[in-house]
């Protein structure tokens, strides 16, 4: 198609300032480290961050570490789109993300293969981000201001921030962040880093939970609800740890400490290959701190506020 100069001007002006309302809405560029920080938006404590296709509007999946690999749904009519007797279970897609243009391997997940994405596509999640997309790189989770970035080197985040941050060991075992809480006695109780993990501080097995909490599941001071994981609803029971736990010199002080009272084989801890006795959430670090999950070194890393311990709550 052929435009004269003063049509084709137009559409480029209107396309370049779309162009750049995009970047200005959705993202923020560090003045000093060059590293693209975008908005995330929470629904209840989960984390969800835009992802872009070709030739599609944003859209949203789940920043799920907790999953050891990335998802995204049934959908009738649109990317993942199958036959109902397709043996299918995993596609690549090119998405960006973080202002990056990456190919990854997303499995299919839905009961149905009718799903009309086209339904939540502004509104998502249409799938999960999961850790397997940050293999060799850290993701950084800006708390405060509800943002994040990714980049296989942290030490351009502390030229970011203009601080340090303070580091623990952690292990990466499967796809899955692992860090050790202490206990005031010392013990050691590996945990899994889940930005799904939900609206608890630490979810853990009953047994562990009898322990950390002093109580039992019928004690009239615990807190019960029920919650969507995975295709299904969960129970859970809920109280205040008896002590304060610890992530390195870091003070948790009393935190919640929930177990799924329900045979969910996600929440049987004890029976990961992985070994852990639980997970941490979101809600420990919530309007509080800036975090890095460092994948390619294993280590967690928390900002700094003083040279002395300190506490998250």
């Amino acid at each position: 198609m052929n435009y004269n100069f003063p049509e084709y001007l137009f559409l480029f002006q209107k396309k370049l300032l779309f162009v750049s309302m995009f970047i200005l809405i959705l993202s923020c560029k560090g003045e000093e480290s060059g590293l693209l920080f975008q908005k995330y938006k929470v629904r209840g404590s989960s984390i969800l961050v835009p992802i872009k296709f070709k030739d599609k509007p944003i859209t949203y999946f789940q920043l799920d570490t907790g999953s050891p690999r990335s998802y995204i749904k049934y959908c009738k009519a649109e990317l993942s789109k199958v036959a109902e007797s397709s043996k299918i279970k995993k596609q690549v897609h090119r998405i960006n993300f973080v202002g990056k243009v990456f190919k990854r391997t997303f499995y299919l997940y839905n009961t149905s293969k009718n799903y009309d994405c086209n339904k939540i596509w502004a509104k998502g999640p249409i799938g999960t981000i999961g850790a397997d997309f940050f293999e060799n790189n850290s993701l950084v989770i800006d708390y405060i201001k509800k943002s994040f970035s990714m980049s296989p080197d942290y030490r351009k985040v502390e030229k970011e921030y203009k601080q340090s941050f303070y580091s623990i060991n952690a292990r990466v075992t499967s796809n899955r962040f692992i860090i050790n809480l202490r206990s005031s006695n010392n013990e050691a109780l590996p945990v899994m880093f889940d930005t799904g993990g939900g609206n608890s501080d630490i979810i853990v097995e009953y047994e562990t939970w009898k322990r950390l909490t002093k109580k039992s599941k019928e004690d009239k001071s615990n807190n019960i609800f029920k919650a969507w994981s995975w295709n299904q609803y969960v129970n859970f029971i809920t109280n205040t740890s008896s002590e304060d736990l610890f992530i390195g010199n870091i003070m948790l002080k009393k935190p919640t400490i929930t177990f799924a009272d329900s045979d969910a084989a996600n929440f049987k801890f004890s029976k990961y290959k992985s070994e852990i006795a639980g997970i941490i959430s979101n809600k420990l670090f919530e309007g509080k701190s800036v975090v890095i999950l460092d994948f390619k070194n294993e280590y967690l890393r928390i900002l700094r506020k003083s040279k002395r311990n300190f506490s998250l709550k």
